[in-house]
């Protein structure tokens, strides 16, 4: 058990933190690679040579305001370190699956002989054609990948309609952030339904619309992981009830030291 779980379930009777530690057999499974913190390093150095850049070039000097162009672009690179994120934790749900129940696999695609026989072993032939699976999954939107999940693998994902047009629009305001630079364009408007941006106009996300998001990835991450964790790897209701609970004890006890030291 992690020293973060530990914290959280000094509370738990012996059975119920037996119950956590068989319960991280299938949440290792979901854990974020090391790569990603990597990533996430190297977006915050590219936020702050932006910022300067800004101050520099764009700007006359005695007029910069930093704290605001930082909290701009901050915005912007949290909501695509947010989708980034997501289509990982996607990722890895869906190797997960296909590591547990390699039928899922039997989609009708065919195979060269050539392409056959260039695999050592048959685990390795399954690992191929995983991610190749994999990869063709990731490039769906958010609404045609959940749909793909009731279809294909049986596993509703429940998602309230307010949180299914945030995660919609930020979609779309990711893809503008990542592919114009967050310059708003008629086609971003035409597909999120946006209807105070302005074209040609920099995309404006407020705080509490990054938070808005940040609860609706973290209540489709929850749903889906259960979902999975159900079907593919044996989880009891109770053993998800459990965990709910020590999350939450856990994200209690990080915001009362937030407020204790900001």
């Amino acid at each position: 058990m992690s020293p973060a779980l530990r914290t959280a379930s000094q509370s738990l009777t012996l059975d119920e933190t037996e119950s956590v530690q068989k319960s991280g057999l299938f949440i290792r499974k979901f854990q974020v690679p090391d790569e990603d913190v990597e990533v996430a390093s190297l977006a915050v150095l590219i936020v702050l040579s932006e910022i300067l850049k800004r101050s520099r070039i764009d700007k006359p000097a005695g007029s910069v305001s930093i704290g605001e162009d930082f909290q701009a672009l901050a915005r912007h690179q949290a909501v695509a370190m947010t989708f980034a994120h997501m289509d990982a934790f996607f990722g890895n749900t869906m190797r997960t699956i296909c590591r547990n129940k390699p039928e899922v696999l039997r989609i009708g695609k065919q195979l060269t002989w050539a392409s056959a026989l260039s695999f050592e072993s048959i685990g390795e032939l399954a690992e191929s054609l995983a991610e190749q699976f994999i990869y063709e999954f990731g490039w769906q939107t958010l609404a045609k990948r959940l749909e793909s999940l009731d279809r294909s693998f049986g596993l509703k994902v429940p998602v309230s309609s307010k949180h299914s047009r945030i995660l919609n629009l930020f979609e779309q305001r990711r893809h503008l952030i990542i592919h114009n630079g967050g310059v708003i364009t008629q086609k971003y408007l035409n597909e999120s339904g946006d209807t105070k941006g302005i074209v040609g106009s920099e995309l404006s996300i407020s705080s509490e619309e990054t938070k808005s998001l940040a609860a609706a990835v973290t209540q489709l991450g929850t749903n889906l992981f259960s979902a999975v964790a159900q079907k593919y790897l044996k989880a009891k209701k109770s053993d998800l009830l459990l965990l709910n609970r020590i999350f939450k004890a856990e994200r209690s006890r990080i915001v009362k030291s937030r407020v204790a030291h900001p």
